[in-house]
C-alpha cells in the first residue's frame, strides 16, 4: 500500500499531499487549526519525517459538508490541484445518508480523482462522534462508515484508518468523559486530535518503512462499478458569474468564505437572476450568512419552493454551504429563477442571497 507514495517521497522528492472531508479535517476546535488539528499534525510528521522532500497540503475540507458538496467541488477544490496522496473524511458528515446514495458519492469521487491523477493514492479516515459511539454501543453500525469502507474494499489496496475507533476506546479507558478530549462530543480539542494524529502517523509510518518502488503504478479501475445506482460523475460547479443578473444582483470580487474566488450577491427583496443550464439537477454553493434571507426558485417556470440563506449556526459566522433546488429532471437544458422574498429569520440582521457557483448534475 501508498507505493507511489513512497515513489513521490523517496524518488520525485515531492509530495502533494490533499484533505478531503468536513469540520474534523478542517480542524474545528482545535485552538489554532493549522497547528493542532490531526490534518496539520500529519502535514508536519511528513515535513519533518522528510526534510529533503517537498511537502505540499492543500486544505480541501469544508465543515458541515458532506459527500453530497463533495461530489460537485471534488474538481475544482481536489482533482485539479493534482494531489498525491489523498485523505478522504466524511464519517461524521455523511452519516445519516442512505447506503446507495453514499457508496455512488464515494465511489465518484474516487473515480474522478483517479480519473484526473492515475497514480494518487487515497486512504480512508472514519471520525466519529459521542452520539455515533453510542449507537455503536447499541450494537449499530453507522451507514456513513460502512459505505466508504465498502468502496475501499472494492476498489483495493485503499488503507482505512478508524481513528474514530481509537479516539473512542481512548475515551473509554479514561474514564468515558468525551469533554476531555471533544468540545461538545463531535469537534475534538487538541488533546483529541493529538489522538487522532498519533493513530494517522503511526499508520504512516508504518506503511512508508519500505524502500520506494522503481517506478509508480496506475490505479486499474474495475469495469463494473459498486453502487446500485448511477454515478454522478458529471456533477460540477458552474461558476454564478454565467448567470443572468437582474436589478440588485452584482458581481463580487471577493472569495466566499476562503471557499470559492468570488459569488453573485443581492440584499433588496424582488431581486431575480436566471440560470441556464443544462442536466438533471441543479443547486447552489452558497454562503450561509448572519444578514442571509430567503429566496423562492423555479426551473422552467415551474415553483418549486423556498430556501434561507441563513441558520442558527450563522448568528456566530458566515460560512460555504450548499443546497439542491431541483433533481430528477429530462436531461436537457432547463432555466432556474431565483428571486429575494421578503421573508428571513427575526435572528437574520438582512435579506441576503450570495452564490458562487451552481451545482449541476
Amino acid at each position: 500500500m501508498l507505493e507511489n507514495t513512497l515513489y513521490r517521497i523517496k524518488k520525485d522528492k515531492k509530495l502533494n499531499v490533499a484533505y478531503f472531508g468536513g469540520s474534523i479535517t478542517e480542524g474545528a476546535g482545535a485552538s489554532d487549526p493549522d497547528i493542532y488539528c490531526w490534518r496539520a499534525l500529519t502535514t508536519k510528521w511528513l515535513q519533518d519525517t522528510y526534510p529533503d522532500a517537498e511537502i505540499n497540503e492543500i486544505q480541501a475540507a469544508i465543515g458541515g459538508t458532506g459527500t453530497g458538496l463533495g461530489i460537485y467541488r471534488c474538481d475544482i477544490d481536489l482533482a485539479d490541484k493534482l494531489p498525491d496522496l489523498v485523505f478522504y473524511e466524511f464519517s461524521v458528515n455523511d452519516n445519516g445518508g442512505s447506503f446507495a446514495s453514499l457508496t455512488s458519492n464515494a465511489e465518484t469521487i474516487l473515480r474522478k480523482i483517479w480519473a484526473k491523477i492515475p497514480t494518487a493514492d487515497i486512504i480512508i479516515i472514519h471520525t466519529t462522534t459521542k452520539d455515533i459511539s453510542d449507537d455503536l454501543d447499541s450494537g449499530h453500525d453507522f451507514t456513513s462508515r460502512t459505505s466508504a469502507s465498502a468502496v475501499a474494499n472494492y476498489y483495493r489496496n485503499i488503507p482505512i484508518i478508524d481513528i474514530g475507533e481509537v479516539l473512542r476506546n481512548h475515551i473509554k479507558t479514561d474514564g468515558g468523559d468525551w469533554l476531555k478530549y471533544t468540545l461538545e462530543g463531535v469537534h475534538p480539542n487538541d488533546t483529541g486530535y493529538a489522538v487522532y494524529a498519533d493513530c494517522v502517523i503511526s499508520t504512516l509510518a508504518k506503511y512508508l518503512n519500505r524502500n520506494a518502488p522503481e517506478k509508480m503504478s496506475p490505479k486499474i479501475l474495475p469495469e463494473k462499478q459498486l453502487s446500485p445506482i448511477p454515478l454522478t460523475m458529471t456533477a460540477r460547479l458552474e461558476d454564478a458569474y454565467g448567470a443572468e443578473l437582474g436589478d440588485g444582483w452584482n458581481r463580487v470580487e471577493k472569495d466566499m468564505c476562503g471557499r470559492y474566488p468570488h459569488y453573485i450577491e443581492a440584499t433588496e427583496p424582488g431581486s431575480v437572476m436566471t440560470f441556464k443550464f443544462t442536466g438533471r439537477g441543479i443547486g447552489a454553493y452558497w454562503i450561509i450568512a448572519g444578514d442571509g434571507g430567503e429566496i423562492e426558485f423555479c426551473v422552467d417556470g415551474i415553483h418549486t419552493g423556498n430556501e434561507p440563506c441563513f441558520d442558527c449556526y450563522a448568528v456566530e459566522y458566515d460560512r460555504a454551504g450548499d443546497t439542491m433546488f431541483a433533481e430528477g429532471l429530462e436531461y436537457g437544458e432547463h432555466v432556474l429563477k431565483i428571486k429575494v422574498t421578503d421573508k428571513k429569520s427575526n435572528r437574520s440582521k438582512g435579506h441576503a442571497c450570495r452564490i458562487g457557483a451552481f451545482k449541476v448534475n
